[in-house]
Formats: structure tokens, sequence, C-alpha cells
């Protein structure tokens, strides 16, 4: 089993469960939030202690997220 198909641990509601990182959004009906006129955003972002989101990635010329902050499991529950 690879890292991006291991499951998570639900931390809430209690109790605390494993559950499958495929289609886990989808449990959560986020097309009942928005409408035509007041559409629901979902992101996913995160911000260090420091206050930054992005830092400059020596190898190559453009800002991006730590690895030490991000990693593909968050990635792949983002998409």
């Amino acid at each position: 089993m690879t890292d991006l198909q291991a499951p998570l641990t639900r931390l809430y509601p209690l109790p605390a469960r494993q559950v499958p990182l495929e289609g886990l959004y989808l449990g959560q009906n986020l097309r009942a939030a928005g409408d035509p006129d007041r559409p629901f955003v979902y992101s996913n972002y995160v911000i260090s202690l420091d206050g930054r989101i992005a830092v400059p990635l020596p190898e190559r010329d453009e800002m991006g997220v730590p690895q030490q902050t991000s990693n593909p499991r968050d990635w792949r529950l983002f998409q």
C-alpha cells in the first residue's frame, strides 16, 4: 500500500476512526453549502509560525510550499 492509499485517522467527530483517503471529500456534501448566487469556495493552505505560506525554491526559479509544511497526501486530499 502506497502512502497515498493509506487510510487517514479522522479525529472529529468522535469516535476517532480510520477512513480511506480516496473520495473522502465527497462525504462532506459541499455542493449544499453554496448556490449559483453565492458559490461555496473550498481552499487549502497552511501558514507557518512566521506567517509565510510560500518560500523560494532553490532548485526552481519560483515560490512554493516547503516540504516540511505540506505533503503528497495533503495535496491528494485537496484534489
